[in-house]
C-alpha cells in the first residue's frame, strides 16, 4: 500500500538499498521508471563515505542528479554506475572474498596469513577472512546465490564446500560469534 501511495506522488523518487539485487529485478512492481534508482551505503553508514548512486535502463537524468546532490548533502562520497550485478565495490569486493576461501579451503595459506598478506602487503584496513566474518558468511553465500542465477555462466561464483559447510552449521561470523574465526 505504501508503495501505491508513494507513486502516486509526482515528486517522490523510488529508491532502493541493496547490494546485489538488480534494479531490472524491481522494475515490474514499479509504474514510472524514470523516478527509481538504487543507493547502496556501506557499513557502518556514519563511517563510510561513499554511496554507490545506480541508475535503472530508464533512471531519468534528473532522479540521477537528485541523488547525487543528495548524497553530498549527507556528506557522502558518490559515485554512479549502471544496474550490473553488485555494482561497483562489490563487483569487485565479492570475487576476491570467494578466492580467499577459495585458498583456504585448497590449504594454499592458513586464515592468519591470507589476512596478514593483505593487510601488510596492500595496507587493507582488515584481511578478506575477517572482512567475510565481519559481513556475515550467509550474506556471501546469498550474494553468490543471487549472481549465479544472473550470472550463470560464471563459474566464480560456483558454490564452495567450506562456505556451505559454515553457514550450515550456523557459524556466520562475527554476528554469531563464530566463521573463519572465533569473536
Amino acid at each position: 500500500m505504501l508503495l501505491i501511495q508513494l507513486q502516486s506522488s509526482r515528486d517522490a523518487l523510488l529508491i532502493t538499498n541493496t547490494s546485489s539485487i538488480r534494479l531490472i529485478d524491481l522494475l515490474p512492481s514499479i509504474q514510472d521508471h524514470s523516478r527509481f534508482a538504487g543507493l547502496h551505503f556501506f557499513n557502518p553508514v556514519p563511517v563510510m563515505k561513499l554511496v554507490e548512486v545506480v541508475r535503472s535502463p530508464d533512471t531519468s537524468e534528473e532522479t540521477h542528479a537528485k541523488l547525487l546532490e543528495f548524497c553530498k548533502k549527507l556528506g557522502k562520497r558518490p559515485v554512479s554506475c549502471n544496474d550490473t550485478p553488485g555494482f561497483i565495490v562489490n563487483r569487485l569486493l565479492v570475487p576476491y572474498l570467494i578466492d580467499s576461501i577459495r585458498m583456504l579451503e585448497r590449504g594454499d595459506a592458513t586464515k592468519e596469513d591470507i589476512d596478514a598478506a593483505m593487510c601488510h602487503g596492500t595496507a587493507c584496513p582488515m584481511g578478506p577472512l575477517s572482512l567475510c566474518d565481519y559481513v556475515g558468511l550467509d550474506t556471501i553465500a546469498n550474494v553468490m546465490q543471487v549472481w549465479r542465477e544472473s550470472m550463470p555462466d560464471d563459474t566464480r561464483f560456483a558454490p564452495i564446500p567450506l562456505l556451505e559447510k559454515l553457514v550450515s552449521e550456523g557459524k556466520l561470523g562475527r554476528k554469531t560469534r563464530q566463521g573463519f574465526y572465533t569473536y
